[in-house]
């Protein structure tokens, strides 16, 4: 073998034997900007996807396929005072309207559009308060919650049972309310009511 051979062999041999260089691990500093997109990101699709489910219900709601021509109202309950409804339907005191007919969102705020929303607090002996159905309401995603929301928009005496009276003067959408069914006035005059059995609250589109 060659002088120049066993020189080519030991430079193999020294190149073979080098251990890997491993690259630097990013700093913190580096990761920053990562995070900030995948946080945009995230942000983005979330919007989108509400902006679809927005779509949909519209599309919904402007079909008469399908449609609800009566809604029954079974219990109601004052809204929480923490302002999560407020800063959705306006201010002033509201409750929280269970209906029993469900055929998603889109057909419930269909009839809601469609339907006289007037109604009347009445007790005999005290002055009759209105009422009026907001538009939109509050569901989730299966129905299992589902609210309309009816603002008060008179004062009402205080520790005095109401009863719900829809004037119903569109024939073909109309409400139904129990006879049965009353609220309680709040204990002081003009105050907002006390807090309604806790629930999440996820206000729909309008």
């Amino acid at each position: 073998m060659s002088k120049n051979s066993i020189s080519f062999t030991l430079v193999l041999g020294f190149l073979g034997c080098a251990a890997p260089q491993r690259a630097p691990a990013p700093s913190p500093t580096d990761l920053d900007p990562l995070k900030k997109e995948v946080a945009q990101l995230k942000n983005e699709v979330a919007h989108l996807e509400n902006q679809i489910g927005h779509l949909q219900t519209e599309v919904s709601a402007a079909s008469a396929e399908d449609e609800l021509t009566a809604m029954t109202l079974d219990s109601a309950s004052w809204s929480d005072h923490d302002g999560s409804v407020s800063g959705v339907f306006g201010p002033g005191p509201s409750l929280l309207c269970h209906v029993v007919e469900w055929r998603g969102y889109g057909k419930m705020l269909r009839f809601v559009r469609k339907a006289d929303p007037t109604f009347k607090l009445e007790a005999e002996g005290h002055q009759t308060v209105e009422a009026t159905m907001a538009t939109g309401g509050i569901c989730n995603s299966d129905g299992s919650t589902r609210l309309a929301v009816l603002r008060v928009s008179g004062t009402l005496d205080p520790n005095t049972k109401y009863r719900l009276r829809p004037r119903n003067e569109k024939e073909e959408y109309r409400w139904s309310v129990p006879d049965d069914l009353v609220v309680m006035a709040p204990a002081t005059s003009g105050a907002q009511p006390g807090p309604s059995p806790s629930r999440k609250l996820t206000p729909a589109a309008k």
